[in-house]
């Protein structure tokens, strides 16, 4: 078991392939930047803190972008079932450019 000490220095969270349905409890991480959760079968993204500045959760099956880290300025996330998800996102909160990543990929 990590002591908080440890989790409060980790800066970037590789969880490619595991093979997970949902993700582990993460808020504990105050100082995680970068988090990759790609290849996964997640369908949602909870619990992600707001350190977080890129998000790679590419090739799962998630439907849509709830909660987003207010930091967050790169954002992969192709490959899922967001399709009318991101149309929406871009036609209702494009012209507010503060909400959105810097780079949508």
């Amino acid at each position: 078991m990590e002591n908080n000490n440890t989790k409060n220095t980790i800066k970037k969270i590789n969880l490619y392939n595991q093979k997970l349905n949902e993700l582990p409890e993460l808020t504990e991480y105050t100082t995680i930047e970068t988090l990759i959760c790609s290849k996964n079968f997640l369908t949602k993204l909870d619990n992600l803190a707001n350190t977080i500045t890129t998000l790679d959760c590419e090739s799962n099956n998630i439907d849509q972008l709830d909660n987003l880290p207010n930091n967050l300025h790169t954002l992969m996330c192709s490959y899922n079932n967001l399709y009318f998800f991101l149309q929406h996102y871009h036609l209702q909160l494009y012209p507010k450019k503060n909400n959105l990543p810097q780079r949508l990929v």
